[in-house]
Protein backbone atom coordinates (compact mmCIF):
# COMPACT_ATOMS: atom_id res chain seq x y z
CA UNK A 1 0.00 0.00 0.00
CA UNK A 2 1.20 3.51 -0.75
CA UNK A 3 -0.04 7.08 -0.68
CA UNK A 4 0.46 9.71 -3.35
CA UNK A 5 -0.16 13.33 -2.42
CA UNK A 6 -0.05 15.89 -5.27
CA UNK A 7 0.46 19.59 -4.56
CA UNK A 8 -0.99 21.59 -7.45
CA UNK A 9 -0.85 25.35 -7.99
CA UNK A 10 -2.95 27.31 -10.45
CA UNK A 11 -3.31 30.93 -11.48
CA UNK A 12 -6.45 32.26 -9.83
CA UNK A 13 -7.48 35.21 -12.00
CA UNK A 14 -7.80 33.37 -15.33
CA UNK A 15 -11.23 32.48 -16.76
CA UNK A 16 -12.41 28.97 -15.82
CA UNK A 17 -11.87 27.47 -19.30
CA UNK A 18 -8.32 28.82 -19.30
CA UNK A 19 -7.24 27.44 -15.91
CA UNK A 20 -6.82 23.79 -16.96
CA UNK A 21 -3.85 24.70 -19.12
CA UNK A 22 -2.06 26.25 -16.16
CA UNK A 23 -2.30 23.62 -13.44
CA UNK A 24 1.21 23.37 -12.03
CA UNK A 25 2.17 20.09 -10.35
CA UNK A 26 4.77 21.49 -7.97
CA UNK A 27 5.21 18.57 -5.56
CA UNK A 28 4.35 14.88 -5.84
CA UNK A 29 4.77 13.16 -2.49
CA UNK A 30 5.00 9.37 -2.77
CA UNK A 31 5.26 7.53 0.55
CA UNK A 32 4.41 4.05 1.77
CA UNK A 33 2.48 5.42 4.73
CA UNK A 34 0.54 8.59 5.33
CA UNK A 35 2.98 11.54 5.65
CA UNK A 36 1.29 12.73 8.83
CA UNK A 37 3.08 15.53 10.63
CA UNK A 38 6.15 15.19 8.38
CA UNK A 39 4.24 16.81 5.54
CA UNK A 40 5.81 20.21 6.27
CA UNK A 41 9.22 18.84 5.21
CA UNK A 42 7.90 18.50 1.66
CA UNK A 43 5.98 21.77 1.55
CA UNK A 44 8.57 24.03 3.27
CA UNK A 45 10.66 24.77 0.11
CA UNK A 46 7.49 25.76 -1.75
CA UNK A 47 6.44 28.04 1.11
CA UNK A 48 9.88 29.70 1.11
CA UNK A 49 9.61 30.35 -2.64
CA UNK A 50 6.10 31.76 -2.23
CA UNK A 51 7.29 34.03 0.60
CA UNK A 52 10.04 35.37 -1.66
CA UNK A 53 7.55 35.94 -4.47
CA UNK A 54 5.28 37.91 -2.14
CA UNK A 55 7.80 39.98 -0.17
CA UNK A 56 10.54 40.67 -2.73
CA UNK A 57 9.17 39.60 -6.10
CA UNK A 58 11.10 38.38 -9.11
CA UNK A 59 12.11 40.51 -12.09
CA UNK A 60 10.49 39.18 -15.27
CA UNK A 61 10.49 40.28 -18.90
CA UNK A 62 7.27 40.93 -20.81
CA UNK A 63 8.18 39.67 -24.29
CA UNK A 64 5.24 41.41 -25.97
CA UNK A 65 5.89 44.87 -24.53
CA UNK A 66 9.68 44.34 -24.27
CA UNK A 67 9.85 45.72 -20.73
CA UNK A 68 10.56 44.32 -17.30
CA UNK A 69 8.19 44.03 -14.37
CA UNK A 70 8.23 42.59 -10.85
CA UNK A 71 6.29 39.36 -10.54
CA UNK A 72 4.59 38.82 -7.17
CA UNK A 73 2.47 35.87 -6.04
CA UNK A 74 0.53 34.75 -2.98
CA UNK A 75 -1.41 31.66 -1.99
CA UNK A 76 -4.99 32.72 -1.32
CA UNK A 77 -6.91 29.41 -1.30
CA UNK A 78 -5.93 26.02 0.07
CA UNK A 79 -8.01 22.93 -0.66
CA UNK A 80 -7.27 19.54 0.81
CA UNK A 81 -8.82 16.33 2.08
CA UNK A 82 -9.36 15.50 5.74
CA UNK A 83 -6.06 13.60 6.33
CA UNK A 84 -4.11 16.55 4.92
CA UNK A 85 -6.17 19.01 6.97
CA UNK A 86 -4.63 17.69 10.17
CA UNK A 87 -1.12 17.53 8.68
CA UNK A 88 -0.74 21.05 7.30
Amino acid sequence: MHNTWPVILTIYNFPSWFKRKYLLLTILIFVHTQPGFDMDVFVEPLMQDMQTLWEVGVDMIDALRKETFTLRAIIIVKMNDYPALFSL
